[in-house]
């Protein structure tokens, strides 16, 4: 069965790769062609396993009491599942019980509609729609350590923390209106060989940042996609960060009587201060306070 194209990163020995093409080879079968970002040769990825999960076992002897208060050595085991050699959740267990219950964990862990297999499985889980005891509400918070996760009542707003394997949950259940579906992105696309960098609006950046790869016959990159929930919201963003870096904008050319290009030198502010969707907000909002 031919596997599809991941949209995430991979780890290889510890280190980060980018998938950049998948390739049908005529002796090798389906690969992908992966690299880093500080090499240009690209090597083949011929695993259909693109996160790596394992499991320690670490027992060792500790000094305890049994239950008349008597001192006594016991053994103390925790178990640990990783995930691309990081560690990722931990819980007490002997060898046996405890390597059975990781495995299962991490069955579970692969079948969750939460998507742990994806990079960015942390920002997904927030905002994620479940349904508990007939009731509507939605993640509002997600602690990795005890695998749970608070959610908060869509009618009356009361929040209750539960267990991401809880049977009486049903995850992600809601419709999305049409509205809702309406989401934008902001993005950030950087010319090294013209040393500018693109601040803009788009439903489809990836699709936005081909056409002007196509149009200007240069290298771009992009360095950064922000997703907004409507397109009034990217609006609000692009005309803030136009307006922060006013004094770095390209001049604009007889094609265009206005630029969305600005200098390369607002890289650095760009992909620290400006990198997420809550940085930015903080940013309007404090402004918007000042300006009262």
């Amino acid at each position: 069965m031919r596997m599809g194209f991941k949209p995430w990163d991979v780890v290889v020995g510890n280190q980060e790769y980018k998938i950049i093409a998948y390739e049908d080879g005529y002796f090798s079968g389906e690969y992908y062609k992966v690299f880093q970002d500080n090499h240009e040769d690209s090597i083949d990825f011929n695993s259909d396993t693109f996160v790596c999960w394992g499991i320690k076992y670490v027992p060792q002897n500790c000094i305890g009491e049994d239950i008349l208060g008597n001192r006594c050595v016991n053994l103390d085991s925790k178990i640990t599942i990783t995930r691309n050699g990081k560690d990722f959740y931990s819980f007490e267990g002997d060898m046996y019980f405890g390597i059975d219950r990781a495995r299962v964990i991490i069955n579970d862990l692969n079948k969750h509609s939460f998507k742990f297999n994806n990079r960015d499985y942390e920002r997904d889980i927030l905002g994620t729609y479940v349904m508990y005891f007939d009731a509507e509400y939605i993640v509002k918070k997600w602690f990795q350590s005890e695998l749970e996760v608070e959610i908060e009542n869509t009618f009356s707003g009361k929040t209750k923390r539960i267990s991401i394997f809880d049977k009486r949950a049903m995850w992600g259940c809601r419709k999305k209106t049409q509205e809702e579906k309406k989401h934008c992105y902001v993005y950030y696309i950087i010319n090294e060989a013209r040393n500018k960098i693109k601040i803009g609006i788009s439903n489809d950046p990836i699709s936005r940042a081909k056409n002007i790869q196509t149009s200007s016959g240069e290298e771009i990159e992009i360095l950064n996609i922000i997703e907004f929930d409507s397109r009034n919201e990217a609006l609000e963003t692009e005309e803030f960060l136009h307006k922060r870096f006013e004094d770095f904008r390209m001049r604009p050319t007889k094609v265009s009587t206005s630029s969305e290009w600005f200098d390369i030198k607002i890289k650095d502010a760009l992909l620290t201060c400006y990198k997420t969707k809550e940085q930015i907000m903080e940013f309007i909002n404090a402004m918007s306070e000042k300006g009262r």
